[in-house]
């Protein structure tokens, strides 16, 4: 049962769901890197939708685009790390 929420008591959640899909990500446990699935959109990218493209590249481009997005139901996160190189770290 769901109870209803004022709107000042509303903004007290705003951007809780964001924020946990955020943490799914952050803390997966799959086996496919971020960077393998950020590397396989960008060939896809640059093969199938680059500047010059036509109707048929585009169409593979979305088929292939859609299995790179299934790829992130098996995502392993990567631990945040800052650059400590970096002058404001």
């Amino acid at each position: 049962m769901s109870v209803p929420l004022s709107l000042s008591t509303l903004f007290l959640f705003v951007g809780e769901e964001s924020i946990a899909r955020f943490d799914e990500l952050r803390y997966a446990s799959g086996s496919t890197p971020t960077a393998a699935i950020r590397l396989h959109m960008q060939k896809v990218m640059q093969k199938d939708a680059a500047v010059f493209r036509t109707q048929e590249t585009l169409a593979n481009g979305v088929v292939d685009i859609d299995e790179t997005a299934k790829m992130i139901d098996d995502i392993k996160a990567t631990p945040f790390l800052l650059n400590s190189a970096h002058p404001n770290y």
